[in-house]
This record gives structure tokens, C-alpha cells and sequence, in this order.
């Protein structure tokens, strides 16, 4: 007993030395990214919360250091005018000199203690004032796979296939959605989460990334031609919190000048507004109608021509655009606009959604353009007096990305990159041929829309000379896999207008039922599969009461959304095999 709990100790101070170390390893991600309100912690500048005791500073400052890789030395150095200026909370901390051998004594304590490990929420806690910069600094030490394949010397990042990249989207009601891009993406969106009543961190993020493809006018340009406007939808319930998010995307868009407008009456109308060169943002409260509209029977003819319009308009960027001609009004010729770059926001219900969007809809390739978020449901109201205020850093460089853009601006690719966008551009050709028409659908311009996003992030990090490097390839192919497994979920979920997916979900209705049933009740070979959670062919065949050909056509459409699996046990016996389902 007494080795056992022995070695279990040993083992937890492993864990926790394995823990600090990795953490402290993290934290050399910061090295060279201005940090002004640590700067202004140190120096002795910034204010602190009121309570908060020299002790309890001084240990967030030693485990920053020592994470920092700074000396004994340095830290007192850096740390000097905060020991000058800190009013002790006792005597023990009562002179300046008391405060720095106290500091000292934190460090060489701390230092190698596997007990503790640093933590930028800490140093964000002794600060009164909002802290941006280290709110970016711990979305970037929270992106786990950048830590993993960061290369120290060059700083870049693994290709794909050194990190096993995912090419089979299964869908889920909850994808594995990105933390916000470290930097000034993650510095707009804690600062709007912070002010929001009902924080949506996914539709957000959405949000901002909207908003900074919409700062880019149509001088930036990609290796190929394509400019990097985009396309969002975003699906919550009514009053789940979606005015933050379309607020920070407009926010974003207006300190670059660009032009943001609600829908427009017509698609004549939208092309009146569009600027030549230039960027637009359009924010529709209620997409659904205008995804419904392309092909929609009974749309009214205003909603059909500008869904229309959208539908060009989002290729059109990467050439000239025409606009119609008014023979009959003097001086309203056809204009030939260059480079035009349209940037949608949406939100619709999710009832209204799969209410108005059928599989007609879908295949015509609208909402294939459209990266998707899921709002989270039942969010708890926070308390907030404060009101919703972009970090001016984020500000200032959306004014410098109109500036840089008066002038034609290419982007480069780093060759880690390219590599990366050759594997991505394969595996995406691969799940869109192997899905059914409406997956195809929404797939077939998945590459399109990463490399869009990469392009996004390369020209805010270097407005100036952008180049798309791993890092933005890695995290735009997480933002568009977890938009991919929105919209496939979303379709098995809300939209059964045809035969096949109507029989789609009897089968999964049928699998789930028979799984759930008590074990009395079943067959002696259906109690053979049901611990393992598989279900005979035939059993589900007979419970949902289809023919053979409709329900092997419902399967099939199942496993081309991952949703299903089928596999064949062989068994002794004149059947020889038996055909089993099994739900992803």
C-alpha cells in the first residue's frame, strides 16, 4: 500500500514537471510580439486591481519569467519600476527593497517547482484595465497544433501530412470549431465577447473573419487571379446573441473604408452600389430567404436576381464584372467594374433554414460558397455594463490594409505553405467526388474558400508584403473542415425534402430505436450486436418498413455524409454472412 501510493506521487510529480515544461515551452511563442500591458505592469505604469498584494504579484511575474527564459537579473531589472512604485499591502513588502528580495525569493522558488506553471489569465487578473493584447497572447498559447509543430529555428510550421491531416468530414451538431487566429483576430473577438450579454464564441470568430476579408480590397490578389471576399452564414436560435457578431464584422470593415450596406432591394440594386475595385460587405438578418431565391419557383423576382447576382459575384471578384444596361435612361450604359469584392454576413434560425432550403437549392451551389457556423444554444446571460469597443490596434490595421491596397498587391506563398495547399486541394477534390450530388454540392469548394482564409490572415499579419505561410494554411483548413461538418449536419438534420433523405432519416430513426431497446425484447442475433451497438440489415429493414431498394439507397446516402457505417460479420451457416449497420 505504501508503494503504491508512493509511486502514485512520483508519477503526479512527473505529470506536473512534464505539464510545466510544456507550458513554459509554449510560451517562447511570444517571443518578439509586443505585449504593452505587461510592458506597462512592469514598468509600473498600469494599474492594478484594488487587493491585489505584492505576494500574489510577484509570483505571476516569477512564473512569467522563468517561462520567458529571462535570468534572476533581468526580471528584477524589468520588474523595477513596478517594485518602485507598488504600495505594500503589509510591512513585510513596506520599501522597494523589501518588494525586490521578495520577488527574488519567488523566483528561485518557482523555478524548476513542477507545482505550478505560468499562466497569462494570472497576469490578466492583477491588471484594472482591459488587457487585449495578452487576451490575443493566451488565444495563441490555447492553438495547441501550433505548438506541437512549430519549428523554433525558422518558425513554421509541419506540413498537413507530418500532422495527419483529416480528410474524411464527419459531420457533427458541435465541430471542432478554431479558436480565434492569435493576434488581432483573437484581441476583436475576446473584446466582443466581453461586452456581449449572451457570448457566442463560433459565430463571433465567423464574424470577425468577415469582417477582415471585407477590409481587403480587390488590389490584393492571390497567385491565381482569386480575391479574397467570403461568404458567411451564420444559424442560431432567435435572440441568442447574433447582434455582437455582425456588429464586430461591420466594425471591422468600416475602419477600412469599406462600404457596408443591408440587403439590397434587387439585384439591380446591388449592382448600382458595388464599387470598382473596392470592398463590400452586405449583412442579411435573414439568409434563408435569399439561399432559397436561386432557384426557387415561388421567390419573388427581386430576391431571384440578386440571389443570382451573389452567386457571380463571388468568383467575380478574380475579373471584370458587368453590370446590366438601362437602354431607356440616358447616361445608365453597362459599367465594367474590376475586381469587385462582395463579403456576405448572414444569420438565420435553424428552423427557418431548413424550413426554406431544400435540396434544389443546394445543388444549384449558393450555399456551397458560404463558410457555416452553429450558435451555441442556452447561453447563459453574463452581466455587462460595458459597451461593445474595437481594440484600436485592430483599428489601425484595417487603416493600413486600405492603405497598402491603393496600389496593386500581390501575395506570396512560403513554400511550406504550398505544399500544404497541394495536399489540401487533393483531399478536398477526394470527399467532394465521393459524396452524393447534394455533399458534392456543398463541398466542391472547400479548397477555394481555405485558401481564401489563408490569404484573409496573410494580409492582416503583413499588410505591406502578405505571405500565406503554414500557420494560416493550418488554421483556414480547421475553420473550413468545421464549416463543412455544419452544413453536412445541418442537411442530415433540418432538410428531408427528397425521398432519399426522408429514408435517410427512417434509418437512422430505426437504428437509434432498435439499440435502445431492453434486451428481452430482442432476437438472440440481435442481442449478439446490440452491446457492440451494431444492428443486423434486416432488422432495420423490417422496422422501417421500406423496400430493399429505398432503404439501400437511404444507407448508402448515409455513409456518403459519414454519418453511417456498414461492415459484414461471417458466420457459419448456409447465410455465410451477416450485414450489419453501425451509426458514426
Amino acid at each position: 500500500m505504501l508503494f503504491t501510493t508512493a509511486q502514485a506521487k512520483v508519477a503526479d510529480a512527473q505529470a506536473k514537471r512534464k505539464r510545466t515544461k510544456q507550458a513554459a515551452s509554449h510560451f517562447k511563442r511570444l517571443d518578439g510580439i509586443p505585449l504593452p500591458s505587461l510592458d506597462a505592469l512592469l514598468d509600473g505604469s498600469a494599474s492594478l486591481k484594488d487587493g491585489t498584494g505584492w505576494n500574489q504579484a510577484c509570483m505571476q511575474i516569477a512564473l512569467l519569467a522563468l517561462a520567458r527564459g529571462w535570468s534572476e537579473a533581468e526580471t528584477l531589472h524589468k520588474a523595477a519600476g513596478l517594485i518602485a512604485v507598488h504600495k505594500g499591502d503589509s510591512s513585510r513588502y513596506g520599501s522597494a527593497e523589501k518588494r525586490a528580495r521578495e520577488l527574488r525569493v519567488q523566483y528561485r522558488y518557482l523555478d524548476g517547482n513542477p507545482a505550478y506553471a505560468p499562466s497569462i489569465p494570472g497576469i490578466i487578473g492583477l491588471l484594472d484595465a482591459p488587457a487585449h493584447d495578452l487576451h490575443g497572447a493566451q488565444a495563441l498559447l490555447s492553438i495547441q497544433a501550433f505548438g506541437a509543430a512549430e519549428d523554433e529555428n525558422e518558425g513554421d510550421i509541419a506540413t498537413l501530412a507530418e500532422v495527419e491531416p483529416t480528410t474524411e468530414i464527419e459531420p457533427t451538431t458541435e465541430p471542432d470549431f478554431p479558436h480565434p487566429y492569435p493576434g488581432l483576430m483573437a484581441e476583436a473577438v475576446n473584446a466582443a465577447l466581453g461586452s456581449a450579454t449572451k457570448p457566442q464564441p463560433e459565430l463571433t470568430t465567423l464574424a470577425a473573419l468577415i469582417g477582415m476579408a471585407a477590409s481587403i480590397p480587390g488590389t490584393y490578389s492571390l497567385p491565381n487571379g482569386m480575391r479574397l471576399n467570403l461568404y458567411a452564414a451564420g444559424i442560431a436560435e432567435t435572440g441568442a446573441g447574433k447582434d455582437v457578431p455582425l456588429g464586430v464584422a461591420r466594425s471591422i470593415a468600416r475602419h477600412a473604408g469599406t462600404a457596408c450596406i443591408g440587403l439590397p432591394g434587387s439585384g439591380e440594386g446591388l449592382e448600382d452600389a458595388l464599387p470598382d475595385v473596392g470592398a463590400m460587405l452586405t449583412d442579411v438578418d435573414e439568409v434563408a430567404h435569399l439561399l432559397a431565391a436561386v432557384n426557387g419557383s415561388k421567390a419573388p423576382p427581386y430576391l431571384v436576381s440578386l440571389a443570382g447576382n451573389l452567386l457571380r459575384l463571388f468568383s467575380a471578384s478574380a475579373r471584370e464584372y458587368t453590370t446590366r444596361a438601362l437602354a431607356r435612361v440616358k447616361g445608365r450604359e453597362a459599367r465594367s467594374l474590376q475586381n469587385p469584392c462582395m463579403n456576405i454576413i448572414g444569420f438565420s434560425t435553424p428552423h427557418t433554414l431548413g424550413e426554406k432550403l431544400k435540396a434544389g437549392n443546394i445543388t444549384d451551389g449558393l450555399l456551397g460558397r458560404f463558410l457555416m457556423a452553429r450558435g451555441r444554444d442556452n447561453v447563459v446571460p453574463q452581466w455587462t455594463m460595458s459597451a461593445p469597443d474595437m481594440p484600436w490596434e485592430v483599428e489601425r490595421r484595417a487603416e493600413r490594409i486600405s492603405e497598402a491596397g491603393r496600389n496593386p498587391m500581390g501575395i506570396a506563398i512560403h513554400h511550406k505553405a504550398v505544399a500544404m495547399l497541394k495536399e489540401r486541394q487533393i483531399a478536398c477534390s477526394h470527399k467532394a467526388d465521393a459524396a452524393d450530388p447534394t455533399g458534392k454540392a456543398l463541398l466542391v469548394r472547400s479548397f477555394e474558400k481555405t485558401f481564401r482564409v489563408a490569404g484573409v490572415l496573410a494580409v492582416w499579419d503583413h499588410p505591406e508584403a502578405p505571405e500565406i505561410r503554414a500557420e494560416h494554411v493550418l488554421w483556414a483548413n480547421k475553420l473550413v473542415e468545421a464549416s463543412d461538418r455544419t452544413m453536412l449536419a445541418f442537411v442530415s438534420e433540418h432538410m428531408h425534402e427528397g425521398e432519399v433523405q426522408a429514408n435517410a432519416a427512417k434509418v437512422r430513426r430505426a437504428l437509434a430505436e432498435l439499440l435502445e431497446r431492453p434486451a428481452a425484447t430482442l432476437s438472440k442475433q440481435e442481442a449478439k450486436y446490440q452491446p457492440a451497438s451494431r444492428v443486423t440489415r434486416s432488422a432495420a429493414l423490417r422496422r422501417t418498413k421500406l423496400a430493399a431498394r429505398e432503404f439501400d439507397a437511404a444507407v448508402e446516402h448515409l455513409v456518403a455524409l459519414d454519418e453511417l457505417a456498414h461492415e459484414v460479420d461471417d458466420v457459419p451457416g448456409p447465410n455465410k454472412s451477416i450485414r450489419l449497420l453501425h451509426l458514426l
